[in-house]
């Protein structure tokens, strides 16, 4: 046999096999992305961001930029750090921003842009920790194709749930959130630029102490997000003295 007769039969053998690897096995399917790993929770930079709304235990405070674009921040106090805190007529009432306090407010928002979540949970999941027992994640459905996120309790009887027997947003402390983050463009005559970027509703903590349960508005996934990248944006509102530390203290 020739060598060109063998090196075609070659050809047909692989041939032959991806075939049959085709219709046995996916490996020449394009595979989804996978669902766990770190995931950025914002799509904006801190340049986008023009003004950014806390809320804390009942507590508010906001950063925005001054007309330089220099951030200032304000807390329910009506206290913030200017260079003339009672501006002469002629400054127009317009914040003076010291460029150290800015440039902190920048960089925390910055971190908070870049904010990574460890993971997501999902409805496939079998298995999710729960202060009062272990419990099943299931899909059930709401109104339409919406669907959302549904722990039935197997251990607990006298915790509250709904009338199908499942817990949903209080779970993880998102029904109602005591912590939220909204997040503004500068404003312009579009009126999209009234409408926030993005809020976050952060829930509880998780018994580890080391990640919070959040959900972005309009999506109903929920995200492990870790403590640090809550705390620090808190300290920097209201203080370090009336935030939770960003690890857990030993």
């Amino acid at each position: 046999m020739s060598y060109r007769s063998l090196l075609v039969w070659a050809v047909f053998l692989l041939l032959g096999l991806g075939v049959v690897a085709h219709e046995t096995t996916d490996i020449f399917q394009k595979q989804p992305p996978p669902e766990t790993g770190q995931l950025p929770m914002f799509t904006f930079s801190e340049h986008d961001l023009w003004r950014v709304e806390v809320l804390y235990q009942g507590q508010s405070a906001f950063f925005q930029r001054d007309d330089h674009g220099d951030w200032f921040g304000h807390n329910s106090n009506h206290t913030h750090s200017t260079t003339d805190p009672h501006p002469a007529p002629e400054s127009g009432g317009h914040h003076h921003t010291e460029h150290g306090v800015s440039s902190e407010i920048a960089t925390q928002l910055d971190i908070t842009a870049r904010m990574i979540a460890d993971r997501k949970l999902l409805p496939e999941e079998q298995e999710l920790g729960h202060p009062h027992g272990t419990g099943t994640v299931e899909t059930v459905k709401r109104t339409g194709s919406e669907a959302s996120l549904c722990i039935e309790e197997h251990t607990d009887h006298n915790s509250e749930n709904t009338t199908d027997g499942c817990f949903r947003l209080d779970t993880f402390g998102l029904e109602n959130p005591e912590i939220i983050f909204s997040f503004y463009p500068r404003e312009t005559n579009d009126t999209q630029s009234l409408k926030p970027l993005e809020i976050l509703y952060v829930g509880d903590m998780l018994p580890s102490k080391y990640t919070y349960y959040a959900m972005k508005d309009g999506d109903r996934d929920v995200y492990l997000v870790p403590r640090y990248f809550i705390t620090m944006l808190l300290a920097v509102a209201f203080g370090a003295d009336q935030a939770p530390s960003p690890l857990p203290e030993k």
